[in-house]
């Protein structure tokens, strides 16, 4: 069995246990109402398998909010169109560029693609290209469909979860409370197993989509696409954000994050970058992502012999239109985000209560507008 089949084979195989399970979800949900409800009647099992099917329901017709901007007349979209056309694809009907780190695809029927400016000056052009091949090896492999799936599976079990949890709290009568607190227990223990099943498919998916991306790029170019995107954005995340945090809390903005950070990332030793990098790629039972030393030995490469570049004179940054500006604005988007966070928590602090009056409020929209009332009162 060749390297690729055998990876294949691990991929069917982790699917075909998670459909397993998910099909077992409904198969013991119609048990219990046939044999723990029902006495042995058919009717109340129907009834438990409708029950389940409810968040299952919800989750599948539940839109995610659209983020970003849309811009088709950037060469970044330009460049994502010639990935396409390299595939025999079409291009996704959404191209999004965020203010954020990351590169994805997503979508069922309506394919969908984003590139976060954050992501743009660590890497070449080439290297972004061999990212890009990756994302769209999620495509090639019908992983955007099957992943969409299975994560509305989850979010579903999660939902019960919770819906067991007020059921349990807030019940007035002793059976009902039973009854909230056996669908918390079920749907818990089915998302923990799920969780652990997803991941493991999402490992596999993610090496298929390497696998295709170095067969495309050269193992080389994607090798290094991969540890120079890894490291940046790793550091832009950890720095960048705290520092928007930190300046915040003392009443002032940044004009430009991208620049600021990258900056600061050009003068810090290459060396001890690679090594902090490889010390905190730990990934674990959750992880959606293998590691990175296990994805690059896994298209042939030696993680240590890869150097990693900070400093890059040409880099993927340069496809952005009217980049100066693009970037000043989304370092705002960013700033404004924190800065509702902050706001968020520090009003969970006090319980929803006005500072200035102490009168308590449920949202943080309505205690926002009432401060800002009450201190021009008093």
């Amino acid at each position: 069995m060749t390297k690729y089949k055998w990876l294949q084979f691990r991929i069917y195989l982790s699917l075909a246990i998670t459909t397993l399970l998910f099909l077992s979800v409904y198969v013991v949900l119609f048990y219990l109402g046939y044999q723990w409800w029902g006495k042995g009647r058919i009717k109340p099992g129907i009834v438990f398998v409708i029950i389940g099917l409810i968040p299952l329901i919800y989750a599948i017709f539940k839109s995610g909010k659209e983020r970003g901007k849309i811009d088709k007349s950037s060469p970044l979209y330009k460049t994502m169109k010639d990935i396409a056309k390299e595939f025999n694809m079409k291009v996704p009907s959404k191209f999004y560029i965020l203010p954020t780190t990351e590169i994805f695809v997503s979508g069922v029927f309506k394919k969908k693609a984003g590139v976060g400016v954050a992501a743009l000056r660590a890497i070449t052009k080439d290297e972004l290209k061999a990212i890009l091949r990756h994302e769209f090896g999620h495509f090639y492999g019908n992983d955007t469909v099957i992943g969409s799936f299975l994560a509305r599976v989850q979010y579903s079990l999660e939902a019960s979860s919770k819906f067991g949890k007020i059921a349990l709290r807030a019940a007035p009568h002793a059976i009902i409370a039973l009854i909230g607190l056996i669908i918390m227990v079920f749907a818990k223990t089915y998302s923990l197993i799920f969780r652990i099943i997803i991941s493991i498919y999402s490992r596999q998916v993610e090496y298929r989509a390497d696998y295709i991306a170095a067969t495309r790029s050269g193992k080389e170019v994607f090798g290094k696409a991969l540890l120079n995107y890894s490291a940046y954005i790793t550091y832009f995340e950890q720095v960048g954000y705290s520092t928007v945090i930190h300046l915040l809390q003392e009443g002032k903005a940044m004009i430009n994050i991208y620049d600021s950070v990258y900056n600061a990332y050009g003068k810090l030793d290459k060396k001890e970058i690679k090594k902090i990098l490889f010390e905190n790629d730990k990934g674990g039972l959750f992880s959606s992502h293998p590691k990175l030393r296990k994805r690059l030995r896994a298209i042939g490469l030696d993680p240590a012999a890869i150097e990693l570049k900070n400093k890059i004179d040409k880099s993927a940054v340069s496809l952005l239109k009217d980049q100066k500006k693009l970037e000043k604005d989304f370092t705002t988007t960013i700033t404004q985000m924190f800065h509702i966070k902050i706001l968020h928590a520090d009003a969970v602090a006090r319980q929803g209560r006005c500072k200035h009056c102490g009168k308590q409020f449920q949202t943080l929209g309505e205690l926002l507008k009432h401060e800002s009332n009450c201190k021009k009162a008093s």
